[in-house]
């Protein structure tokens, strides 16, 4: 195989993979079985290419590369699989007392707390949750 028909090869994949991350991203409860078909996809050993197709048919246009280039950079929103950190639990406090102070404070004692670091780890969810 020559570089040029590698990186073509290569280009046409990631553009595959690009389309499918976004219709994943955009998909409602509906995308379950597709993942569950790109998942068993992988398992009988399809190779990537293949496993694209089965987890989404290709569109007949493609999306312009910076449009595709930014969704594919976009942060997964936090899930209760990402536990919240201190740092987190800080900026929130920072940022609430800019806006109400007072709100903090009252929030902090429903938790037991007069400060931030009085915070159990277990209570951080929970305490930003209240916040917002």
């Amino acid at each position: 195989m020559s570089l040029e028909a590698a990186i073509l090869e290569n280009t046409a994949t990631m553009k595959a993979l690009i389309d499918t991350m976004t219709a994943l991203a955009t998909a409602s409860a509906s995308s379950a079985p597709k993942a569950q078909a790109a998942k068993a996809a992988t398992a009988s050993g399809q190779t990537t290419a293949k496993v694209v197709e089965a987890a989404a048919p290709a569109s007949t246009t493609s999306a312009p590369a910076p449009a595709a280039a930014s969704a594919v950079a976009v942060a997964p929103a936090s899930t209760a699989a990402d536990p919240i950190t201190y740092d987190q639990v800080s900026k929130a406090i920072t940022d609430g007392v800019k806006a109400n102070r007072d709100h903090v404070v009252a929030t902090l004692a429903k938790f037991g707390a007069k400060k931030g670091t009085e915070l159990k780890v277990e209570q951080y969810a929970d305490f930003v949750a209240a916040l917002s």
